[in-house]
């Protein structure tokens, strides 16, 4: 869950003990001035009052409630642009359990690295992974940066690992592992195409999948290891079987989500053909 829903929430549950205590308050008051044989003709309008007040109770229980059952499953998820590529890392997290990862860190800057840590700080994570989609130096470039300041363990496939320069993962990703922050859980698709080792990581309603899509493209298979037909097949078996309304953070350019990828990405409609 996101910054604003939180707030959002807590401003929730404060005016819902506002509403119930100005009921018992302003109840109070007006039954004393009827006890006293005045302001009878209030009556109609306090019970009015009371009624709107009750319901403003009622309606904003149901919203804690229900923020309550998304606070269960919704995952924080900011993302940096970062390096001279523009690579898309992202933090993402549970705040409840205060726990988070860090995908792809790509970044070549040191006030890049500033960003990022700022904001592990300020929503007191502690960082559980430091994942790398795959292993080109784009995605990578802040491994050790990252896991100096956070002691988080780094995760990749074992087909990219050798591509790392100056870490060494300590632990090796595969298809159907889980990663868990909290309540929240991430399952490992193994992605190959745009690399060997190119991973996709699925969340309840989301999926960050490097760069094996793109917000109307797909990723590159001309770099060494590269394969078209692994990279198709990927996204044809992994990704496009997932719901449309899934949210698809790539690991250059904008958030989409697979319907609209389907619907409009000029390199996929070839499996959609009558």
């Amino acid at each position: 869950m996101s910054d604003h829903a939180w707030r959002l929430l807590r401003y929730f549950r404060l005016f819902r003990l506002f509403c119930g205590a100005l009921e018992i308050v302003f109840g109070t008051i007006i039954m004393d001035f009827v006890m006293r044989g005045s302001l009878k003709d209030l009556l109609s309008t306090y019970d009015f009052v009371q009624q709107r007040l009750h319901l403003y109770f009622v309606l904003c229980g149901k919203i804690e409630r229900f923020g309550k059952r998304m606070e269960s499953v919704a995952m924080f998820v900011k993302m940096f642009t970062v390096g001279l590529m523009e690579t898309n890392c992202f933090l993402v997290g549970d705040l409840k359990a205060e726990e988070a990862m860090v995908i792809d860190p790509g970044f070549d800057k040191a006030s890049e690295a500033e960003r990022i840590l700022g904001e592990i700080g300020r929503s007191k994570f502690r960082v559980k992974y430091i994942v790398n989609t795959h292993g080109h130096p784009d995605h990578t470039g802040g491994n050790k940066t990252l896991k100096d300041a956070t002691g988080a363990p780094l995760l990749i496939h074992e087909l990219d690992a050798p591509m790392l320069e100056h870490t060494v993962p300590d632990k090796i990703l595969d298809e159907g592992d889980v990663l868990e922050l909290g309540e929240a859980k991430l399952r490992v698709l193994h992605t190959p195409g745009h690399s060997p080792g190119s991973v996709t990581l699925l969340a309840t309603d989301s999926v960050f999948v490097g760069d094996t899509l793109f917000a109307g493209s797909m990723g590159r298979y001309d770099l060494p290891g590269g394969s078209l037909e692994q990279l198709m097949n990927s996204i044809k078996t992994k990704l496009l079987v997932l719901p449309d309304s899934v949210k698809v953070f790539p690991g250059h350019g904008p958030a989409t989500t697979i319907g609209e990828e389907k619907r409009n990405n000029p390199f996929l409609q070839d499996f959609f053909q009558p």
